[in-house]
């Protein structure tokens, strides 16, 4: 149980393995904003158990893959990465838009 936790906190989040999805560390960075403390545990656990959940299920796809089309999984699981790798890069720049947005109308508030 020990072993499974620590693997599970090392390399859940990214912190030694490289997490190919930048917006992940973007949802720690407004957990990091919100005021609540209880508010910011909740999201937190449901944002780790979402991300942890959607990256068994992505392991389990890629089995089901290499069970039943061995010659071309391999192109099958590059292009699914490459499709959602794109998704994610749209969701960054939306939520850097909105945050630069939100950040503008404080600093004219202001002025």
């Amino acid at each position: 149980m020990i072993q499974t936790l620590t693997w599970g906190m090392a390399l859940g989040p990214g912190l030694v393995t490289r997490n190919p999805y930048a917006g992940m560390w973007l949802l720690l960075l407004l957990l990091g904003l919100n005021r609540s403390l209880l508010v910011t545990v909740v999201v937190g656990i449901v944002i780790g158990a979402a991300h942890g959940g959607a990256r068994a299920l992505g392991i389990l796809s890629n089995r089901k893959q290499m069970d039943s089309d061995m010659e071309y999984a391999h192109l099958k699981i590059l292009g699914a990465q490459l499709h959602w790798a794109y998704i994610d890069g749209l969701a960054l720049m939306l939520a850097a838009g909105a945050l630069a947005a939100y950040t503008l109308s404080l600093l004219g508030a202001h002025f």
